[in-house]
């Protein structure tokens, strides 16, 4: 008889399991899900597929709560581009959470003039995704705005802070 599932069932279910394990704190465990549901994803879709990018991205995000920044940071960079060529118009929202996160974790790596870059990108998709008097954009303005501070760049720093707080007054 067919099995009631199929392998694309089985690696989503495998990813949820890993989601499950990251959530629990079991990171290695988490991680050895990741891997699998990613090289079984990959075997059925090739490695550019939505559902591969998803688990190079799932295991970034393991990577930063593990503190390895490098680790994180190249597996974000392996999806989150990707990512937003495919669905950035239909998901702006999740695609500028996305392209926040990357910058974050460069920003924490210490790679501050590519974290700059990606920030403002992230500001952007923001504003059009959920509007300028959103937490999030608040939030993401405040982290380019300390971005640009530990560049040295006071002046857009502050002008950063200044829209920061008139946002919140209103």
């Amino acid at each position: 008889p067919e099995p009631w599932y199929s392998p694309l069932q089985l690696s989503g279910c495998i990813n949820e399991i890993a989601l499950i394990y990251q959530a629990a704190g079991q990171l290695d465990d988490a991680e050895k899900m990741f891997d699998v549901s990613i090289k079984e994803l990959e075997k059925l879709h090739g490695p550019d597929h939505a559902t591969v990018l998803r688990g190079r991205y799932n295991l970034g995000l393991l990577w930063h709560q593990r503190g390895d920044l490098a680790k994180a940071v190249h597996f974000l960079e392996l999806s989150v581009p990707k990512m937003r060529h495919l669905f950035a118009d239909a998901h702006p929202g999740t695609i500028a959470d996305m392209v926040n996160n990357l910058g974050s974790v460069m920003a924490l790596s210490g790679r501050l003039s590519e974290a700059e870059r990606v920030m403002q990108d992230a500001l952007d998709l923001q504003r059009i995704a959920v509007g300028a008097s959103h937490e999030k954009y608040l939030n993401t303005l405040e982290s380019l705005a300390e971005i640009k501070s530990r560049l040295g760049d006071r002046s857009a720093s502050e002008k950063l802070r200044r829209e920061a707080e008139s946002i919140k007054k209103s």
